[in-house]
């Protein structure tokens, strides 16, 4: 009985030994695939947090959206819609001025500076050159 015993005692410590000089192998193997997997993981975190700041813009960008629909539809002065339209413009693009031109009575081709905000050196100017403007000879945005 003794025998058996230490024969399964041998075959224990047989198949560890093999299983030592087995794993050193299999170790290196082992922490490389996990360094890969967590290499993957970072990106894909990186990832999915670059698109979560994507989406979270674009909500921002919807209730700001909604916002200035609301404030407009509660708008009644012509002049007051104006101001208020050049404003938001002038903050949502972070522009330092801008200009509104409309058609007078239905006009395709010609358009009246309607209102103009901001600041700058060509103010006067831009006023006085741009009463009537000629939209065919603008340059195309195209």
């Amino acid at each position: 009985m003794s025998k058996k015993k230490k024969s399964t005692k041998e075959k224990k410590e047989t198949v560890q030994k093999k299983a030592v000089k087995g794993s050193s192998f299999s170790k290196t193997q082992k922490d490389s695939e996990l360094t890969d997997t967590i290499q993957k993981l970072e990106n894909k975190v990186r990832s999915l947090t670059e698109l979560n700041r994507v989406h979270k813009r674009k909500i921002f960008d919807l209730y700001t959206i909604f916002e200035i629909s609301r404030n407009f539809n509660t708008v009644l002065d012509y002049q007051q819609l104006l101001d208020t339209f050049i404003f938001t413009s002038l903050a949502q693009v972070g522009s330092m001025k801008a200009a509104f031109y409309l058609s007078p009575h239905g006009s395709e081709k010609k358009y009246v500076l309607t209102k103009f905000k901001g600041s700058g050196k060509d103010r006067k100017s831009t006023r006085l050159n741009s009463s009537h403007t000629d939209i065919s000879r603008m340059p195309s945005s195209a």
